[in-house]
């Protein structure tokens, strides 16, 4: 509150009701009540504060662009991870989250699998690539994003930060090989690719493989269940053999033929970083395996070696063992020839290789896998159905266990009344319900400890967890 300056009239200096306080009677005199005496701003107009989180203006896009707004995203946009799986974004839902994704410098792992992005979606998504300089880690799994490959892929070579980039199941097809190509070559940051799930063929192979010695930086490559075969897998033998980054390569659920088997046994003598190949299910003969084992006799970095599923016979699996034996610089930790029959010969080498590295691991043979143990229904449930079946009242049968008419039964006259009704239970099942009835381990049941167990179970009989408990024996009864 300011006083009125010399040679002003009150009216000048503001509201009538100001004036100079100059006295204690002047403040006990003021009326409190007096909207004019307080300094306030309330009539002023308020403005809200700035949105850092993008939510505001992710609602408005929404409402702009006809899509629904996606409250899970409202809620965990600044998470560090940012699971939007199956929320069936579409272009419109994705041309929304972009912008704020953008500029978000929270989310580094973003998962977009199955949105039916589309070409729309997938262009929005490839302007946040350009923008944002936080994500590291991409899927976009099942988007049916064959069109807009170029686009992503060069955003991706564009972009500093994104090291993982999964685009499998997407209906990649021979016309994206160009630029999946590209983008082996010119990403610098990019460590991990699936392209897993596709509908790559030869050609793509003989297109890719080139560029497999031109990348600096992938150390994961995954290409397994496409359609590349014969001298497309032998293009990508080729450029595995002067490849230098590679640590893992997945090419299984394709095919290789001889020709192709050849160069990829040339590549394991030649390459010194690959430490995972998994060529399962790609049709590898006796033959071929051979031409394999060439390579695996002379490679000192491989640590994984999958062949599951190959009608390569137990000759085959002999071929690449002998090999793993012969090389003194053999890393080999683990062999996987699942689903293939061999014969004693291969196993009488097998330990020979133990010797050599008594931490391989091996896995041949058809070997199922073990059998769920069936369930064994409580105990209690028995009694209670036998009972029920025969008409017989707890007391009465209770009666029978209790021969001197204590209404207490020792659990060796328990055991024995059980037996002599004809209610067959093995030990652990003697065990365990002696141990539910005896609830004050005095090594008696009473007539009441019996029918507050048979009530109890009869109250949780619905619980499966319950009724198939899982019993061993703890001592004898």
């Amino acid at each position: 509150m300011s006083s009125k300056k010399p040679g002003e009239s009150e009216s000048e200096s503001g509201s009538d009701h100001v004036k100079e306080l100059t006295s204690e009677s002047d403040v006990l005199g003021l009326d409190i009540f007096d909207d004019a005496l307080w300094d306030t701003d309330l009539n002023s107009e308020i403005k809200p504060p700035y949105d850092h989180s993008g939510r505001s203006a992710y609602i408005t896009r929404c409402k702009r662009l006809g899509a629904t707004p996606i409250s899970y995203f409202l809620r965990h946009m600044e998470d560090n991870k940012l699971d939007l799986r199956y929320h069936g974004l579409g272009g419109k839902g994705t041309s929304a989250v972009t912008p704020t994704l953008a500029t978000s410098c929270h989310v580094q792992k973003l998962d977009l699998t199955d949105n039916n992005l589309n070409r729309s979606g997938g262009l929005a998504l490839c302007e946040m690539i350009k923008e944002n300089c936080f994500i590291s880690e991409l899927v976009l799994s099942s988007n049916k994003l064959t069109t807009c490959v170029p686009d992503l892929c060069n955003a991706v070579i564009r972009n500093d930060t994104l090291t993982h980039l999964n685009l499998s199941s997407n209906d990649l097809n021979d016309s994206s090989a160009s630029s999946l190509a590209l983008l082996i070559s010119n990403a610098r940051k990019l460590e991990y690719l699936d392209i897993s799930h596709n509908n790559l063929e030869n050609k793509s192979g003989k297109i890719i493989g080139p560029a497999l010695p031109e990348s600096s930086s992938l150390k994961h490559l995954n290409m397994s269940w496409n359609n590349i075969r014969s001298n497309g897998l032998e293009a990508i033998g080729t450029g595995l053999k002067n490849n230098d980054t590679l640590t893992y390569f997945d090419v299984s659920w394709n095919g290789i033929d001889k020709n192709a088997a050849k160069t990829i046994g040339e590549a394991l003598k030649s390459n010194s970083t690959l430490e995972h190949l998994d060529i399962s299910n790609c049709r590898i003969n006796a033959e071929s395996s051979v031409l394999i084992a060439f390579g695996i006799g002379s490679n000192s970095s491989l640590k994984v070696l999958k062949m599951i599923r190959n009608p390569m016979e137990g000759s085959g699996c002999y071929a690449i063992c002998a090999a793993v034996l012969r090389n003194q610089n053999s890393v080999i930790e683990h062999l996987n020839f699942q689903h293939t029959h061999v014969d004693k010969d291969f196993e009488d080498l097998l330990n020979k290789v133990k010797e050599k590295l008594p931490d391989i691991k091996v896995i041949y043979g058809c070997q199922e896998a073990p059998k769920k143990p069936k369930a064994v229904i409580h105990p209690m449930a028995r009694l209670v159905r036998y009972l029920d079946d025969n008409n017989i009242r707890l007391a009465d049968c209770f009666g029978t266990f209790d021969e001197d008419g204590s209404m207490t039964v020792t659990h060796e006259e328990f055991i024995k009344g059980i037996e002599s009704i004809g209610l067959k239970l093995d030990d652990a099942q003697k065990v365990f319900l002696l141990n539910e009835m005896d609830r004050d381990g005095d090594g008696e049941i009473d007539y009441s400890e019996l029918v507050r167990s048979r009530m109890e179970f009869k109250a949780k009989a619905n619980s499966a967890e319950y009724l198939f408990p899982k019993m061993h024996v703890q001592s004898d009864p």
